[in-house]
């Protein structure tokens, strides 16, 4: 297996060891380990436009589509480009073009049946390939948001990214179907992957937090990194271990990371996708003879990069939102991250990239969580983590959740229930870095959400 860095290319952060930037990336076929039944374990793929499973989650994707396998794959938009979907056929091809490329992949003929998935009061455009047990693709058919979330004014400016950042209250599909509140596009995506069986998600980066053009180094597309944000919030909410059950990889960025895939994935990853390119009419223009792919799309079709879990070194606490932009890929430790009083006995907390420093060292004594750069220990208040003088009392007191939830000793009043082994209060939350002005605070400690998981802590009492 080939394992290479991002920061080869970039340069590590200062601070981070090797060992630490080697956990970030892995090569092809990072879950290929497992055993043959995990592998045929139900898989989705969940990403935003007709191709990026494709490009961007090929040839794992062949390796999950077994003899047998229940495989799912939902498209949250319809790659419009900013184009009309009544009237035009530019939507229309890409579909024809993905179930083209999976019926390559499948080794049928190209034959399909419609069946369409019902949500609630919702009706979501859905497909299963004849001659093949269990394959099914889904179309959301949201607005393309375009490379930097701006939108498009076809269709009122609407984008996943703005959806997320809670600049517009809901989004509509471009063939007039129902509109989604944030809320109600996860419930709906959730209820897909249970309609299946879903146990293992595949998805895009997740952390990417710079959004633009192939050209812009270090950015992806804002709907890849949204909608992979969705459908990884979905897996934390289907398997008793979402952070081994959902896997990343990396979209437009990977293009300036080393080839990594032999000559007979190469083929056949570029016939797959060439039997998209053929159904979606090259992207509105004929396609020539032989081989028609150049430039952004003859480097992706050599490459496939997953995303590993983050890692906690001795005294960290690492969060499981990361970030990767320009500068690099990037865990976040938990630290202090300044006076705020002007005196020593206390600071503010926060995340900031792993440095190794003792400002982000921290030692467990029966619950309470005390920084070794000071001696003072994190401390609920209200909704705000802060660091005070240890004093012992239950606002320092810290319990270990399940799935890495990080719960507060003390109950917090009209917060919430947590459910499951947490009987309430809350836990320490950190804003995925997409939103415009991420925080770390207290939140409710259910449901389970990535924002919500830590690695590191384990000598904490449990909830």
């Amino acid at each position: 297996m080939s394992v290479v860095l991002l920061f080869l290319v970039l340069g590590r952060p200062a601070g981070m060891s090797e060992n630490r930037a080697v956990a970030l990336l892995d090569g092809p076929g990072a879950p290929s380990g497992k055993s043959g039944s995990q592998i045929c374990g139900r898989t989705m793929v969940g990403v935003a436009h007709e191709d990026d499973d494709l490009l961007f989650v090929n040839p794992e994707m062949q390796r999950a589509m077994g003899p047998q396998c229940a495989f799912s794959t939902v498209y949250l938009t319809a790659g419009d480009a900013g184009r009309s979907y009544t009237g035009g056929d530019y939507v229309q091809e890409r579909e024809e073009g993905v179930r083209a490329a999976y019926a390559e992949m499948a080794g049928v003929p190209d034959r399909w049946t419609r069946h369409d998935v019902h949500v609630g009061t919702r009706t979501i455009a859905s497909y299963t390939l004849n001659g093949k047990t269990g394959v099914r693709l889904s179309f959301l058919r949201l607005p393309d948001g375009n490379p930097v979330g701006s939108g498009y004014p076809r269709h009122a400016h609407q984008s996943l990214l703005k959806l997320f950042r809670g600049e517009i209250r809901d989004i509509r599909p471009v063939d007039g179907a129902q509109s989604y509140t944030e809320g109600q596009l996860i419930d709906s995506l959730t209820a897909l992957a249970r309609q299946d069986g879903i146990r293992r998600v595949l998805t895009l980066d997740y952390d990417n937090t710079s959004f633009g053009h192939t050209y812009t180094p270090g950015a992806d597309h804002s709907d890849h990194g949204v909608a992979a944000r969705y459908f990884r919030r979905v897996a934390f909410g289907l398997t008793d271990s979402p952070r081994i059950g959902v896997t990343g990889y990396l979209g437009y960025d990977m293009s300036r990371l080393p080839e990594n895939l032999g000559p007979i994935l190469t083929r056949q990853k570029d016939a797959i996708f060439q039997s998209y390119r053929r159904g979606a009419g090259c992207e509105s223009k004929a396609c020539p003879p032989g081989h028609y792919m150049g430039g952004k799309y003859l480097e992706w079709v050599r490459r496939e990069y997953s995303l590993k879990p983050p890692t906690s070194g001795p005294g960290e606490i690492v969060s499981a939102i990361g970030r990767a932009n320009g500068a690099g890929r990037h865990e976040l430790c938990l630290g202090s991250v300044g006076d705020a009083k002007g005196s020593p006995e206390a600071m503010e907390v926060g995340t900031s990239d792993c440095n190794g420093r003792a400002d982000q060292s921290w030692r467990i004594n029966a619950g309470a969580i005390g920084s070794k750069g000071a001696r003072l220990c994190l401390t609920a208040k209200s909704r705000r983590v802060t660091l005070l003088t240890c004093d012992g009392r239950p606002h320092q007191e810290w319990r270990q959740g399940k799935n890495g939830r990080i719960q507060s000793a003390v109950m917090q009043s009209g917060r919430g229930q947590s459910g499951g082994d947490e009987p309430g209060g809350s836990c320490l939350f950190q804003d995925d870095l997409a939103v415009r002005h991420p925080r770390l605070l207290l939140g409710p400690c259910s449901p389970l959400r990535p924002e919500l998981s830590w690695y590191g802590g384990s000598a904490l009492p449990a909830a």
